[in-house]
C-alpha cells in the first residue's frame, strides 16, 4: 500500500510588525556558515588569546524571520507565527549560541600546542571554536526543533507537508512489518522523532525489523541480512503465488492474510518448524475457500461437469 504524496503547501510567513529587514554582515555569516574567526582577537601576547563580542553573536528579529522563514519552507510549515513567537524565538536563539560558543571557547583554552607561536595559537584557536561551535550549535536545526513543537501531530490537519509525509511512510513501515500491537500514538510519536532529527527512518526501519523478528524466527536471519527489505517484501515470492492462485490484487494481500500467516509461521513464534514450500503454498491455496470463486476454479467446475455428462452418456 502505498501513501498518496501530499500537495506541497504554501509556507506561512512571520509576523514582524515592520521594521529593518536586512541582515547585519555578522548575522548573515553566522547563519550562512557559523565562520567565527571575526570572534578571535589576539590580546597582545596575553594567555587569553581568544575574546568573543556579544552582538556578534546576537541574531536580530530581521535575521529571525529569514531563518524561519527558510526552515518554514522546508518542512512545509503551514502554520502563523505572531510577533511574540518571533520574539520569543530571538531570545531562546541568542541565548542558547552564547551558552554553546562560550563552551566552544572554553574548551579551545583548554587545549595547548607546544613550542606553537603567538600567532599559530590565534590560528589554531580561531580554527578549533569554529569546529566547534559548528558542533555544538546549528541554527538551522534549532530553528527546526522550534518549529516542530509548535506543531500538535495529533491533529492531522495542517500539518506540515513533511509530517504527512513521514507519517505515511511510518505507517506503511509498520504495516511492513506487521506491527498490528503498534498505536497510532506511537507511529506518531515516531514519525515525530524523524521529522524532528531524533531518529532517521532507516534506523527506524531497523528498530522495527528487530521487533518483528522476534514474533517471525523463521525470518530473524533473513531480516538481519536485508535491513532495508520489509517482512512484507521479504515474502513477495510467496505473496504472488497467492494473489495469482486466487486472482487477487498482490497489493491488497498484507501478512495477516491465513494462507500467509501459516506460510510465514507455521509453528506461531516457536520457529522451529519447517516453512512450506512455495509448491506447497500454492496448494494450499487451492483448498483455500476463496479459490472456488476464481475463474480457474468456475473453469475446472465447467470442464469437469462436461466430463461427467459425457461420461453418463448425455450427448455433450
Amino acid at each position: 500500500m502505498t501513501t498518496p504524496k501530499p500537495e506541497k503547501s504554501k509556507p506561512a510567513s512571520v509576523q514582524t510588525g515592520g521594521g529593518d529587514t536586512t541582515l547585519a554582515d555578522s548575522q548573515a555569516a553566522f547563519l550562512a556558515g557559523l565562520n567565527l574567526s571575526g570572534l578571535m582577537a589576539n590580546q597582545g601576547g596575553k594567555s587569553r588569546t581568544t575574546t568573543v563580542s556579544a552582538d556578534k553573536v546576537q541574531i536580530n528579529p530581521a535575521a529571525a524571520k529569514t531563518l524561519l522563514d527558510a526552515i518554514m519552507a522546508e518542512i512545509g510549515f503551514t502554520g502563523k507565527l505572531s510577533s511574540k513567537d518571533l520574539s520569543d524565538f530571538v531570545s531562546q536563539f541568542n541565548s542558547e549560541a552564547a551558552r554553546q560558543i562560550e563552551k566552544a571557547i572554553r574548551t579551545t583554552e583548554e587545549e595547548r600546542v607546544p613550542g606553537a607561536t603567538a600567532e599559530e595559537v590565534t590560528k589554531n584557536k580561531s580554527a578549533s571554536v569554529t569546529t566547534k561551535m559548528l558542533s555544538y550549535f546549528d541554527p538551522k536545526q534549532f530553528a527546526r526543533d522550534f518549529l516542530w513543537a509548535k506543531v500538535n501531530f495529533k491533529k492531522q490537519d495542517g500539518l506540515p507537508t513533511t509530517a504527512t509525509e513521514v507519517i505515511g511512510k511510518v505507517r506503511d513501515l509498520a504495516r511492513g512489518y506487521n506491527l498490528d500491537m503498534m498505536s497510532d500514538v506511537e507511529i506518531l510519536n515516531e514519525a515525530k522523532n524523524v521529522v524532528t532529527g531524533k531518529k532517521k527512518l532507516e534506523d527506524l526501519q531497523i528498530q522495527f525489523g528487530k521487533e518483528a523478528a522476534t514474533y517471525y524466527p523463521l525470518y530473524a536471519d533473513k531480516i538481519a541480512r536485508n535491513p532495508n527489505a520489509t517482512l512484507l517484501e521479504l515474502n513477495k515470492p510467496a505473496i504472488n503465488i497467492i494473489a495469482k492462485t486466487l486472482e487477487l490484487d498482490p497489493n491488497e494481500i498484507d501478512l495477516n492474510d491465513p494462507l500467509l500467516e501459516r506460510f510465514a509461521r507455521p509453528d506461531g513464534l516457536i520457529g522451529k518448524a519447517q516453512q512450506p514450500t512455495l509448491a506447497e503454498l500454492q496448494m494450499a491455496a487451492m483448498n483455500d475457500s476463496r479459490f472456488d470463486k476464481t475463474t480457474t476454479a468456475i473453469n475446472m467446475g465447467q470442464n469437469a461437469a462436461l466430463a461427467f455428462a459425457r461420461a453418463a452418456g448425455y450427448g455433450v
